[in-house]
């Protein structure tokens, strides 16, 4: 590391000095109160080590955390184009006058949105997200006629837009969008302006959520303000969750987000108790070896140079991998659910695929049916679904219910084979084959904490957990399991200490006429 990279810059400190005067001086007379609340947070990079490219847009910058980027510059033309595109002549000459003096004085509601420190200043923040603002917004506009997509000229697959548009740190708040509708008359009258911006959110997510989406219905009316949406992806996560209420989104808590990792203090403490008995044993025969009758003592010294040569710690661990495999299952704190095929083969419960969000999934025990949403794997599918559900543990009030749902399909799709009844159910749908579903789903298994609240996917999986393991097949089936799978386990167990057994009486015949003890003479 050099000394620039430790000590910034002068020019970066002027800048930084700068703006605090300014931000000092502006926000006297603010309500901090009033201000948009954190909702573009940059993922952390332990999350993103797995699968990197689902959080990191691959062909778009949108914003001030990717725009930049100069392997994202080759979209530059296609942003210009969109805004020439959208704007009259006469708003591109004026554009800098009508946009990016008037997003510079609201630059503290702009970098209020992000939760990530930008060393970049007021004018080049306000042309990132007027460039890429407009570009958005031409996008929503060309949706309802796919004319963006289908332009021959255009031959970007639809599927990298909708990932890279979809991403958490890809997106640009609603409050930004909506100043630059109002400063150059893009919206309709006052009334109506928020209406149409989230009619146009609304028409994006309906084409590319991977769930059902409640009735448009909801999200018109005299109460549109109170349903305001951060940005794309939350109003998408607030569809498919059939949830109206403001989160308000903070920095992304370590205490909701956490690896689980196998924790080896018990392991350490059981190798230690075990180390312990058998340097007891050694004990007690060096104590034994010089005391005695002299034929004990040559019974006893090769017992204690056999004992000294035999592995005993993986002997222990194999019996302790036995006996504590269930525990060490619970130890992870994750609910699991059995796969599609079990819980038909084992159980007779059928997946039953229905029109709506994650809310309303239910298990009937009279019909022995699990009622879950229909979901469309498609290319962009897994990027979509990461981010949901990085962005619904960034919420400080939030069930997990979203993890507890892919937590749920990482149960019940388990394998190929699970994936297929689920499709032939159709419960899954879309492009991708059954492997790459079941890969998919494996994968993406939530790491996340319990939430202190239970939501309604838990109480259905620990229904549904209660009910399969009443029946009488699958109890026979686990204890026939546990029992073959302990009996192996102990085999390697059993083998050694019978040729412990074996060298033992091996040292004591040839020490006492075995010959004689047993009855047989020479000759005989």
């Amino acid at each position: 590391m050099t000394l620039d990279q430790i000590i910034p810059s002068n020019s970066s400190s002027r800048r930084w000095t700068d703006r605090i005067s300014n931000a000092l001086q502006k926000e006297v007379d603010i309500d901090l109160n009033l201000l948009p609340p954190v909702c573009v947070l940059q993922v952390p990079k332990t999350l993103t080590h797995e699968k990197p490219e689902a959080y990191t847009p691959q062909l778009i910058g949108m914003g001030p955390y990717h725009h930049l980027r100069p392997d994202l510059y080759q979209m530059e033309r296609y942003k210009l184009a969109a805004i020439k595109d959208i704007l009259e002549p006469a708003q591109i000459i004026n554009f800098e006058h009508l946009l990016i003096d008037k997003l510079r004085e609201n630059d503290l509601v702009v970098r209020v949105c992000y939760n990530r420190f930008m060393d970049i200043d007021e004018e080049t923040l306000a042309w990132i997200v007027a460039i890429d603002g407009l570009f958005l917004i031409n996008i929503f506009r060309s949706a309802y006629s796919s004319n963006l997509h289908n332009d021959p000229e255009n031959n970007v697959d639809d599927s990298i837009f909708t990932r890279d548009f979809m991403m958490l740190e890809n997106q640009i708040p609603f409050v930004v969008l909506r100043q630059i509708r109002k400063f150059l008359h893009l919206s309709s009258p006052e009334d109506r302006e928020d209406a149409e911006l989230i009619s146009m959110f609304r028409r994006f997510c309906e084409m590319h959520s991977p769930l059902p989406l409640p009735a448009n219905n909801e999200y018109h009316g005299n109460n549109i303000k109170e349903t305001q949406p951060l940005h794309l992806l939350d109003l998408m996560y607030r569809l498919i969750l059939d949830d109206h209420v403001d989160f308000a989104s903070v920095p992304i808590q370590t205490s909701h987000i956490i690896n689980i990792k196998h924790d080896d203090k018990d392991e350490a403490h059981d190798q230690d108790t075990h180390g312990d008995i058998i340097h007891k044993f050694e004990t007690m025969l060096k104590v034994l070896e010089p005391i005695g009758p002299r034929k004990v003592q040559k019974v006893v010294k090769p017992i204690n140079q056999i004992l000294s040569n035999v592995p005993w710690s993986k002997i222990s661990g194999l019996f302790r991998e036995a006996m504590e495999r269930n525990e060490d299952q619970e130890s992870k704190n994750i609910i699991t659910i059995p796969s599609a095929s079990q819980l038909w083969c084992y159980a007779s419960v059928k997946c039953i695929p229905i029109r709506e969000g994650i809310c309303k999934i239910k298990f009937e025990q009279a019909s022995s049916a699990l009622y879950l949403p229909v979901i469309t794997m498609d290319a962009g599918s897994e990027v979509i679904l990461r981010n949901l559900m990085i962005y619904e543990a960034a919420m400080s009030k939030s069930k997990l219910e979203f993890a507890t749902y892919i937590n749920l399909m990482s149960g019940t799709a388990n394998t190929t084979e699970d994936v297929r009844v689920l499709r032939q159910a159709g419960v899954i749908k879309g492009d991708l084959t059954d492997k790459e579903i079941a890969t998919l789903f494996s994968t993406m298994q939530r790491s996340f904490v319990r939430s202190s609240e239970i939501s309604n996917v838990e109480i259905v999986m620990k229904k549904v957990n209660e009910y399969y393991d009443q029946r009488l097949i699958v109890r026979a089936r686990r204890g026939f399991k546990k029992s073959i799978y302990v009996s192996l386990k102990l085999l390697p167990v059993a083998l050694s200490i019978f040729f412990v057994l074996l060298l033992i009486f091996k040292t004591v015949c040839s020490l006492y006429d075995c010959h004689n003890v047993w009855g047989y003479k020479d000759g005989n």
